[in-house]
């Protein structure tokens, strides 16, 4: 019976100290990182791009289960791509090339 109890005081402090480390280290947002699949868009009719936003913790890492949502405002360009796909809850959007080679800028609220 003493030796359980020993394992108990012991156990219930360092759970504390791991429940409380992953909540404000792991899974606490840190800041958004903007992340581009490919790098590029060509300008042809088959060149698609995703563009998301990612939140990241303490070590830079994609924070398990949590989504950024973001807000893709377009300044110059918009007549050069179409959007595929967007969700702003999610945080990404994915545009697709009409082939005339130009300069697409865009503002990302997150």
């Amino acid at each position: 019976m003493n030796r359980r109890k020993n394992i108990l005081i012991i156990l219930i402090p360092v759970s504390i100290f791991i429940l409380i480390f992953f909540s404000m280290y792991v899974f606490n947002v840190y800041g958004d990182v903007i992340k581009k699949h490919p790098e590029n868009l060509f300008a042809d009719h088959s060149s698609t791009i995703k563009i998301e936003v990612v939140p990241v913790n303490a070590f830079g890492w994609k924070i398990p289960f949590r989504y950024s949502s973001a807000e893709f405002i377009f300044i110059e360009g918009e007549s050069l791509i179409e959007i595929v796909a967007q969700d702003q809850k999610n945080g990404f959007i994915i545009l697709r090339s009409k082939g005339t080679s130009g300069k697409v800028e865009i503002s990302i609220k997150s």
